[in-house]
């Protein structure tokens, strides 16, 4: 078997590296200046207490990628490149879909006959080319794994044993989207972090952007964990540490696109939400005037709370 991770930034290179520490077969697709550091030098993972750096296979493309019979891919790319990394992906190989969100099992779906969602809870950090920054150990972190979009079979199994056996904590789940759906609530403050100066008074619009999301995922008939229940039960497994003496994890996985001059999943975390709310009705202020700081944003962590507040005002009173 052999795993082929496409996406080897801060989720995906940890899960290779961590796999191929583990002793299993891992290729690595990274494009840029990252991907040309792992080929060249290796990939380093700097843990809490630990560092070290191993040489990969890697690919600059998936257009490269050959499909060989017993592959695995995961795809860890963010959701705003799902479509375009698996137009490029021999359709034959089993896809395990690694984002945050909901969007990406559904668009894989389209293409690919075996489908996997993964609930994906790791804190680490990806800024600089060819490095890759974790801030938990025992376990590096968790996952959930289920068939989408729904079910269990061998594959999924013998993965979280895998995961397992590389320093993680995965379990296999009947009801993936469940699992995925709770995540998604969480992430819907994504954009706070990325974009917005920092402000107490954000907790309130975050409450509401989860509110919203609830009733969307209520009345399309979309089971979901709520967003306390899935925190509480991640928090036990998984404990988030920097090295003794070190910075906590400065910002989430948008904050961190913004920092390296990419593209969000705002669209695909938000977005999402109100293009839901839309077909079932419900009024969704708060996660549009949340998609907005990404539209309107200068620089990482320059919208005011006032600015945000007006934004929902503009929402509620254009209803």
């Amino acid at each position: 078997m052999r795993y082929v991770v496409l996406g080897a930034g801060a989720v995906g290179g940890c899960i290779g590296y961590q796999l191929a520490e583990a002793g299993h077969n891992v290729l690595l697709i990274a494009r840029g200046d990252h991907g040309a550091v792992i080929s060249e030098r290796g990939l380093t993972l700097r843990e809490p207490t630990k560092e070290g750096t191993r040489p990969f296979a890697c690919l600059p493309s998936a257009q490269e990628y050959e499909y060989l019979p017993g592959d695995l891919l995961i795809l860890c790319v963010k959701s705003q490149d799902v479509s375009s990394a698996l137009a490029l992906v021999d359709p034959r190989v089993p896809v395990y879909c690694a984002q945050n969100g909901a969007s990406a099992e559904q668009l894989a779906a389209h293409r690919f006959e075996e489908v996997y969602g993964m609930m994906v809870w790791l804190p680490a950090l990806h800024l600089e080319p060819g490095l890759i920054q974790t801030y938990a150990e025992q376990p590096a972190g968790a996952f959930r794994i289920g068939r989408y979009p729904r079910g269990m079979d061998q594959r999924c199994e013998l993965f979280a044993r895998d995961l397992r056996s590389a320093g993680f904590d995965a379990q296999v789940v009947a009801n993936i989207q469940r699992w995925k759906h709770g995540k998604l609530l969480l992430n819907l403050a994504n954009s706070i972090d990325a974009f917005a100066i920092p402000d107490v008074g954000f907790h309130a619009i975050q409450r509401r952007a989860i509110g919203e999301a609830q009733a969307c995922l209520q009345a399309s008939g979309l089971e979901c964990m709520s967003s306390h229940e899935l925190r509480e039960k991640m928090d036990e497994i998984v404990s988030c540490h920097g090295a003794k003496g070190a910075a906590p994890r400065p910002g989430g996985s948008t904050w961190q696109s913004v920092m390296r001059g990419k593209s969000t999943e705002t669209e695909f975390i938000n977005g999402w939400i109100c293009e839901l709310g839309d077909r079932v009705g419900v009024h969704t202020p708060a996660n549009g005037a949340l998609m907005r700081m990404a539209e309107k944003a200068q620089s990482p962590r320059s919208i005011s709370i006032d600015e945000v507040r007006h934004w929902v005002l503009e929402e509620d009173l254009g209803r």
